[in-house]
């Protein structure tokens, strides 16, 4: 609580640190904040330590919890007033320990290190309008992404998606724009997109793609930083182009460099803790070559080169950061989609190769299955539910249209449940109704074990799945 009113600065109680050195919680803590008076008097101020608001991002049953590798103080500096920003500093930086909590393993693209040094660096964030937008849009997107989840907040998320486009009017963000600009534009994107406003949705994600075009990275950690970036744009535009592009539409992301003659990505291995930051980017190479695998034996080059890593994964699954498991399902589903995808492309172009196997068919969505079943309530919806009506479509379409199979219901019975919008669940009408022509049209009793009144012979939905496996 502050005793007196006046202006603020960071003085520092040790030796304060040099231009080349990054600020770590260690020497956050050698920087307190005094008031300087008018009468040049010190003020007494009254400081309690913020924790952050962890979210609990394990599974339910997860026995030990290990501490979040961003668990660093929430604020280093106290309220500052603006125009754009009227409540204290403690909030916006709230929101950016949240993004690094969530968002971050989708987005690998911002430095948590790098943002707090400049918070600290800058305490009247809010008078910098380029920097004032990165933290508005940091915001915005993790207000996306819990609305994508739970489909709540939605006046939230159209008043932050204002407010970024609002700082943005202050300054002139694309005559020499940097990659935090390209982030700015990636988010927007994905906020209108959420919103299902997909054609203003891709203005930006245009936008995004110019500015990359024109930035200049400054030092290695620039341009591996851009590396990401470059992939991101590529996996998102992938994505989305087969779900939500007109046919009018071309793709413009450029491609990622990628050999995929034999794995360049070292196999995955979790330690004790998170490293999330590790497991984040292991994800985002993976779902990059699954991306830009042009035809299926890429494809199956991909799976059977990082089976170790979903192995890995799936085996961690219980332990693992509630994003990372999200963001490792999504691998696995991207995988499968694009396989079948291939597939049921290479069957239109050559009707004469041989069908495939019906037990192969049906282990494309058991491996999506597998995943989907170990995610809560509403985070298939950041997987995605175009991806796996795709997937489901897919696998219907290589069985020649034959009755669907118990993976297939699995999938759509996932997607129904899920899709509050009822945008995917009427396209999987030609998949349902065929599951419904199984169910028998009498519920008989069953007495010791069988059915009294159905013909011995007369096999239904009903005694296979009450017929031990």
């Amino acid at each position: 609580m502050v005793h007196s009113t006046s202006d603020w600065c960071l003085d520092p109680v040790a030796e304060a640190p040099k231009d080349h050195q990054r600020l770590d919680g260690f020497s956050l803590r050698s920087w307190v904040l005094t008031p300087v008076l008018d009468t040049e008097q010190p003020a007494t101020i009254e400081s309690e330590t913020l924790e952050p608001q962890i979210l609990p991002d394990r599974l339910d049953n997860a026995a030990t919890t290990a501490p979040s590798p961003y668990q660093l103080p929430i604020s280093p500096t106290v309220a500052i007033q603006s125009p754009f920003e009227p409540k204290p500093d403690t909030e916006i930086w709230r929101s950016v320990q949240h993004f690094f909590e969530t968002m971050h393993v989708i987005f690998p693209v911002l430095s948590y290190t790098d943002l707090l040094s400049r918070f600290v660096l800058e305490p009247q964030w809010s008078a910098v309008p380029d920097f004032r937008t990165l933290l508005f849009a940091v915001r915005m997107v993790t207000a996306a992404g819990e609305h994508r989840m739970t489909s709540n907040n939605a006046e939230n998320l159209k008043k932050f998606i204002e407010q970024v486009e609002r700082s943005r009017l202050c300054y002139d963000f694309a005559e020499c724009p940097t990659l935090d600009e390209v982030i700015i534009s990636l988010f927007l994107f994905t906020s209108y997109n959420v919103l299902e406003k997909h054609n203003r949705a891709f203005l930006y994600l245009d936008e995004a793609l110019s500015l990359m075009e024109t930035v200049q990275p400054d030092g290695a950690e620039e341009d591996a930083r851009r590396m990401h970036i470059e992939q991101v744009l590529y996996n998102t535009e992938a994505a989305s182009f087969a779900i939500y592009a007109g046919k009018g539409r071309r793709r413009r992301a450029k491609k990622p460099m990628v050999n995929l003659e034999h794995s360049s990505i070292k196999p995955l291995r979790i330690e004790t803790g998170e490293q999330s930051e590790q497991v984040a980017l292991h994800l985002l190479d993976r779902l990059t070559e699954i991306h830009v695998a042009e035809d299926t034996e890429a494809l199956r080059i991909i799976s059977t080169a990082s089976e170790t890593d979903m192995k890995t994964l799936f085996g961690a699954a219980f332990g693992m950061h509630r994003y990372c498991r999200i963001q490792a399902a999504d691998v696995a589903v991207s995988r499968q989609w694009q396989l079948s995808s291939k597939l049921v492309s290479g069957f239109r172009q050559r009707p004469g190769v041989e069908e495939l196997r019906q037990s192969t068919i049906e282990s494309l969505g058991n491996a999506a299955l597998a995943w989907i079943c170990l995610l809560k309530e509403g985070e298939s919806r950041i997987v995605g539910l175009g991806k796996l009506s795709g997937l489901a479509k897919n696998i219907v379409a290589l069985s020649g249209g034959r009755c669907p199979s118990y993976p297939v219901a699995g999938l759509v019975s996932a997607i129904i449940r899920e899709d509050r919008e009822r945008q995917f669940a009427p396209e999987l009408a030609d998949v349902v109704l065929p599951m419904v022509s199984t169910i028998p049209s009498t519920l008989y009793p069953v007495i010791d074990g069988s059915m009294e009144g159905v013909p011995e012979n007369e096999s239904t939905l009903h005694s296979y799945l009450c017929t031990p496996q």
